[in-house]
């Protein structure tokens, strides 16, 4: 019997999968006391970008043009799903409240979904005059590659950590 997952159940697996993979990705810079912390952050967050910029220009086989008008408008869409998701806590503590409270939190999450859609649908718009819509359509795919790749490598990092704590 497959299981059908509800709107709640993706959203909280969504945020959960982002909190792992952050907190990963942390967990090395953690480690060494090296530096400001904020400097390293910040050159981390650009090295993952960087990262992201060549797996989805490659997965999408970019030409430097279409890659000239994709990135812009790919990044300003990612900041603004980043502004519609900060609408909702994640971190809120569901187990604590009311029916009422219950209710706005579930309204939230479907108004913030609804408009995470129409967000997507309005730069998938754009993205298509940039880039053919066959390589458009192997956007999601590559995005999951991405993470999926990123996820593997600090898993191996992680371990590797270990590994070498023992020795």
């Amino acid at each position: 019997m497959k299981h059908t997952y509800t709107f709640k159940d993706q959203f909280i697996m969504n945020s959960f999968l982002k909190t792992i993979i952050f907190s990963l990705l942390m967990l090395p810079f953690l480690a060494q006391a090296q530096g400001p912390f904020q400097d390293r952050l910040d050159k981390m967050e650009g090295k993952l970008e960087a990262q992201r910029a060549a797996y989805i220009t490659n997965e999408l086989e970019l030409s430097s043009q279409e890659s000239q008008a994709f990135w812009p408008i790919y990044n300003e869409w990612k900041a603004e799903e980043m502004k519609n998701r900060r609408k909702v806590d994640p971190e809120t503590n569901t187990k604590s409240m009311t029916e009422a409270e219950a209710d706005r939190f579930i309204q939230q999450m479907f108004e913030m979904q609804e408009k995470e859609t129409e967000i997507r649908k309005t730069y998938f718009k754009k993205l298509r005059a940039a880039i053919p819509a066959q390589k458009l359509a192997r956007l999601p795919a590559a995005e999951r590659g991405f993470r999926e790749q990123i996820v593997r490598q600090t898993a191996s990092k992680i371990k590797q950590m270990r590994e070498n704590r023992r020795n």
